[in-house]
C-alpha cells in the first residue's frame, strides 16, 4: 500500500462470515494508519470496481473442495469474463 493514493477497496469473499471479520478488522487497522478503506461484499462487486481503485485487497477463502464462497462465484465469473 501506498499513501499516495489512501483510498484501499477491500472486496470480501465469504461462506461463513470469518473473511468478514478479518477484513473488518483490516479496515480497522487501515484506517489507523491513515487509509480510507472501503468494504465491498464479493456479491455486489464487478471487474468496473476494479478499475476505479487503485489499491485492492481481497479477502477469501476456499469452501469444501477449493471452490470459492457462495458470494464470489459471479465476481469471479465476471473476472474471467
Amino acid at each position: 500500500l501506498t499513501a499516495a493514493h489512501p483510498d484501499v477497496l477491500l472486496v470480501v469473499a465469504t461462506q461463513t462470515g470469518n473473511g468478514e471479520i478479518v477484513a473488518d478488522a483490516l479496515a480497522e487497522q487501515f484506517g489507523a494508519l491513515g487509509f480510507a478503506a472501503h468494504l465491498l461484499d464479493a456479491a455486489e462487486a464487478v471487474p468496473e470496481d476494479l478499475a476505479a481503485s487503485s489499491q485492492l485487497v481481497v479477502v477469501t477463502c476456499t469452501w469444501s473442495n477449493g471452490t470459492f464462497p457462495d458470494n464470489a462465484v459471479a465476481f469471479t465469473e465476471a473476472l474471467d469474463a
